[in-house]
């Protein structure tokens, strides 16, 4: 059943591996306040970094910022402002609303890999292999809100005004009670009574009682190692070796899943499984052929210089798509989950409303599905449509070389090539915008680079 002798092999693997964490997130931390330096100043002048050329305000420079005591806490605090009180504070920084921070929790990330394959050569020149390929991810380093909104203290004070994008504002109610703003566990702040705030005005909300209404923080983000993927694999590999053709043709049947593709992706604050999908980079089936085949027209006859030499090769390559990422950016959440990180994007999606029907973007002005599927959630719920769900536009790719070898000496070789990239110039269009509401909504804006070719001479000694 298994061929004669040494003709066949099984592998079976498993492994667990450990993983850092990305240094990108010491670059996102750099500038978390009060000792980051960062600050953030529109329409600056050149000479006078901290002053405003079209209206002429000004912030303060509040660098080189102070460092704090070693034994920095509550009963020894920093002696100079902004650090030692939070009005103080509050009136050097504001709002602190996108400052992601790297959650004292993590772990290291790890992942099981695991593959079963069966190889088996068929003659001299013929190998072909069967593989089940798989990873699990787990405690990856993903983004998720430390401050998101109350969707439902949010609908309660809809009479007052709160609504998408609302969390961050005072709200008083008609009984003189109040909320500041909606957000937890990192809400706002009632100011002693006599509280002096030298910001500008419009910094604070004066309360019924007298206090002064601050909102210190606002989404803000964790770097946490929350996320999970997974990983399965179907692989077929076939290798052929002869005199004259070497020819290498692969084929994998894929399904990647994951709450988050990357550190930057926020995953949903209150339910995770929200953000479960398609991973940013699931491609369903992915086909390859690769090949080099040596002509003969050596065999014509004729001077060796000319008619020795002459190969051609190749790389075709058929596959599915990217998929499209969903995105609803008109909070109606009312989680407040925008600017949270490397990514601004918030974790929301949209309703879908009717069937993803894909059309070809040559034939309908870039539209690549239409957007009629999707409708704005409802204010105060989260949509219902899945962050990935389904694949863009799909590569049909032929690369083609035509090569010459002149052996000149036994000790110089010269070698052309003439070198075609998209041979066919097939239009290879990227995936298609998924902001609800965005001009660009299924809709495929640019492609990858048309035809493209190009000759070269190498000599070799």
């Amino acid at each position: 059943m298994l061929g004669s002798p040494g003709s066949t092999s099984v592998r079976v693997s498993y492994g667990i591996f450990y993983s850092t964490f990305e240094g990108a997130t010491d670059f996102n931390e750099i500038g978390d306040a009060p000792f980051g330096n960062f600050s953030g100043q529109s329409e600056p002048n050149f000479a006078a970094p901290f002053t405003n050329r079209a209206a002429g305000t000004s912030i303060p420079n509040f660098f080189p910022v102070a460092p704090p005591p070693k034994n920095f806490s509550k009963k020894n605090p920093a002696l100079v402002p902004p650090l030692d009180t939070l009005p103080d504070f509050f009136s050097a920084f504001g709002t602190i609303s996108s400052s992601p921070a790297f959650n004292n929790h993590n772990r290291l990330p790890y992942a099981e890999e695991y593959e079963l394959s069966i190889e088996h050569q068929f003659t001299r020149s013929d190998l072909l292999t069967l593989s089940y390929v798989g990873t699990q991810g787990h405690r990856l380093l993903a983004s998720i809100s430390a401050n998101p909104g109350n969707p439902a203290l949010c609908l309660s004070l809809a009479a007052e005004g709160c609504g998408p994008g609302g969390e961050n504002n005072v709200y008083i109610r008609p009984d003189n009670t109040f909320a500041l703003g909606t957000r937890a566990p990192f809400s706002g702040v009632a100011l002693p009574l006599g509280t002096v705030l030298p910001c500008a005005p419009g910094c604070s909300t004066l309360l019924p009682n007298g206090q002064l209404g601050i909102i210190p923080f606002g989404n803000d983000s964790y770097f946490i190692t929350a996320g999970a993927s997974s990983y399965n694999s179907a692989q077929i590999n076939y290798r052929h070796t002869s005199g004259r053709l070497q020819t290498l043709i692969g084929y994998t049947f894929s399904k990647a899943f994951d709450d988050s593709s990357g550190y930057g992706e926020q995953i949903n604050p209150i339910n995770h499984r929200l953000s479960r999908g398609l991973s940013a980079f699931d491609s369903t089936h992915n086909f390859v052929a690769s090949y080099n085949y040596l002509l003969p027209i050596d065999k014509v006859g004729g001077p060796k210089l000319l008619t020795n030499g002459w190969a051609v090769s190749g790389i075709t390559r058929f596959s599915t798509g990217l998929p499209v990422t969903l995105v609803e950016t008109d909070d109606h959440s009312l989680l407040g989950t925008a600017f949270g990180g490397p990514i601004t994007l918030p974790v929301d999606t949209p309703d879908q409303v009717g069937r993803v029907v894909t059309m070809n973007p040559r034939n309908n002005g870039g539209q690549y599905f239409n957007a009629s599927a999707f409708a704005p959630s409802a204010v105060g719920l989260e949509g219902d449509a899945r962050r990935r769900f389904f694949h863009g536009p799909g590569i049909n790719n032929w690369d083609f070389a035509l090569i010459k070898d002149t052996r000149i000496t036994e000790r110089f070789n010269l070698q052309f090539r003439g070198e075609f990239f998209n041979l066919f110039n097939h239009a290879q269009f990227l995936t298609p915008g998924g902001i609800l509401g965005s001009a660009s909504f299924g809709v495929t804006t640019a492609t990858l680079p048309g035809r493209i070719g190009q000759l070269s001479l190498k000599l070799g000694f």
